[in-house]
């Protein structure tokens, strides 16, 4: 029996040494990556305020309450889960997050944003985070690798 397996690829780790406040955003199932980044904020006790967003279908926030159970172990933490349509594009998606961000920001420039979704949803929030006045360099989401697509395969006897 062959088994392949594919992914993920990129890189995005927290930066341990800066001080300026986090805003997490998740697109789906694209929670994962983002959680395992929150759980090192936390192992660090980082004081900087934190502000997740996740967005997911209705009934989709299959996290909910964990996420919500970071409030206890950080101390300037605020989930916000955004339900969207199925029939959503990636770019109205980015809308509705802006949106949120905007009402809940007064400037991005000062936050290291870190996010993942599609590569269609990635790029759209590059844009719009940019467009908002955050500072690219304070940007960091993965990065899709063009193809071909490396695979491994492994045989089981």
């Amino acid at each position: 029996t062959q088994i392949e397996l594919d992914g993920p690829f990129g890189q995005m780790t927290l930066d341990d040494d800066s001080t300026r406040p986090l805003l997490v955003v998740a697109q789906g199932h694209e929670l994962a990556p983002m959680k395992s980044l929150l759980e090192h904020a936390v192992n660090l006790d980082l004081g900087q305020p934190i502000r997740l967003i996740w967005l997911a279908r209705e009934g989709e926030h299959y996290m909910d309450n964990f996420c919500r159970s970071w409030s206890e172990a950080l101390d300037d933490y605020r989930y916000t889960p955004l339900s969207v349509d199925v029939e959503e594009s990636d770019e109205a998606q980015v809308g509705l997050a802006m949106q949120q961000l905007e009402s809940e920001s007064a400037g991005l420039a000062g936050w290291d944003i870190y996010w993942a979704g599609s590569s269609e949803f990635n790029s759209a929030m590059e844009l719009g985070l940019l467009a908002a006045g955050a500072k690219s360099e304070r940007l960091f989401f993965p990065r899709r690798r063009a193809s071909p697509r490396r695979r491994t395969t492994a045989v089981a006897g």
